[in-house]
């Protein structure tokens, strides 16, 4: 086992090794004007992988060699070539090679998560309940004007309520269910993306369901000042992170971005302001004025290949 910090040092490694191969066949391709196709693999076999990115990143030969074996790509299971750029030359063979396009192009934090969770679930699971931990510590610090309860537990095999907003000045209350939701790498990833939304959904339908059956629950047991019934405004938000689905709000109930749901804690106002603010939903982005699309192309040997382009208008100020 490794920590995050040595597979970030190994990772950086096999950054360095691509970077400098592709400025090389860059440059050689200047020079005769023909990129050399032929050279553009890096081939080593796995213990020269290992041995070479012990030396650079200044992790132990142990250590490496673990991390080289879970980049390996699995002509089965792996997901695609920016996650385990690692490729053997022929089924079980120890000849391992890597396009430097790939790993360049990664996202080496994303990487990280994404091997775990295929090849140590039950470390990944771990690190998926430490996101519970950083979120709360986001979020305390903007919740202090409010009465706030975390992690309310339901009977009867109910979901917990991950946290409650209560207003006392204004008479509302927010049940608020968390998400911190991996981002989708490729188009099929986006479905099961977009389903872990849609549990959250369905998990506050089911606190909303139990609330309006035993109105007093929480008030018996101290969790709020009154029954469910003497509120004047009360809401069920799921604030979603890192993947934002849109789901068709209702009186009480709506989808946020974290990122927005945080901005607007830190406005001054009461609880059903801000919560009505939000449900306008004009922090989303508008083509024309917060970016614009274009069609760029790029061509290879002749080869074109057109699609479109989303550009913040920041970049045209």
């Amino acid at each position: 086992m490794y920590t995050i910090e040595q597979f970030t040092n190994v990772y950086a490694a096999l950054l360095a090794f691509c970077a400098v191969h592709e400025h090389i066949c860059f440059r050689w391709g200047q020079k005769t004007r023909v990129y050399p196709s032929r050279s553009s693999l890096l081939v080593k076999s796995e213990q020269e992988w290992s041995n070479d990115l012990s030396l650079v990143s200044g992790q132990d030969s142990r250590t490496t060699t673990e991390i080289v074996r879970d980049l390996r790509l699995d002509f089965k299971k792996s997901i695609d070539l920016h996650v385990q750029p690692l490729v053997p030359l022929l089924p079980g063979s120890s000849t391992l090679a890597v396009a430097p396009p790939f790993p360049l192009h990664s996202a080496p934090e994303e990487n990280i998560l994404r091997v775990c969770s295929s090849l140590r679930p039950k470390a990944y699971d771990a690190a998926s309940a430490a996101k519970e931990k950083e979120l709360r510590a986001l979020l305390e610090p903007l919740t202090a004007r409010f009465v706030s309860s975390w992690a309310v537990s339901l009977p009867d095999r109910n979901p917990d309520i991950d946290l409650i907003l209560e207003d006392a000045a204004s008479n509302a209350v927010a049940f608020i269910e968390l998400k911190w939701i991996r981002k989708p790498w490729r188009p099929a990833e986006q479905i099961a993306r977009d389903e872990d939304v849609l549990k959250g959904v369905r998990q506050l339908n089911r606190i909303r369901s139990f609330l309006n059956a035993q109105p007093n629950y929480l008030r018996n047991r101290d969790v709020l000042k009154n029954g469910l019934t003497q509120y004047g405004s009360i809401n069920y938000l799921l604030v979603a992170r890192d993947h934002w689905k849109w789901v068709d709000p209702t009186a009480d109930f709506c989808v946020l971005e974290f990122e927005t749901f945080v901005q607007g804690l830190q406005q001054p106002i009461p609880l059903p302001a801000l919560i009505d603010d939000l449900r306008k939903y004009e922090w989303l982005p508008v083509e024309g004025r917060d970016f614009i699309v274009r069609y760029d192309s790029a061509t290879v040997n002749g080869v074109s290949v057109e699609s479109e382009t989303y550009y913040a208008m920041d970049t045209f100020k």
